[in-house]
């Protein structure tokens, strides 16, 4: 990759990843990253935006609700 990231930025790009249908292990492919990072940062992102679960926060997406 080549770049360095904070940590918000890889977050969000995870994130964006894993709305777009890409697995956690797809990801960690993608990004060189642990799988245990991926699933971490998931977790982030759930919490932070208010969901209980990954399926509700695509229902947020799916309503544009970030």
């Amino acid at each position: 990759m080549g770049e360095i990231l904070k940590s918000s930025q890889k977050e969000y790009r995870v994130l964006k990843l894993l709305l777009d249908g890409h697995s956690q292990y797809q990801i960690s492919q993608m990004l060189n990253l642990s799988v245990k990072t991926i699933s971490g940062y998931k977790v982030k992102a759930i919490k932070r935006h208010g969901a209980r679960n990954f399926n509700e926060l695509y229902m947020l997406k799916l309503h544009n609700y970030f």
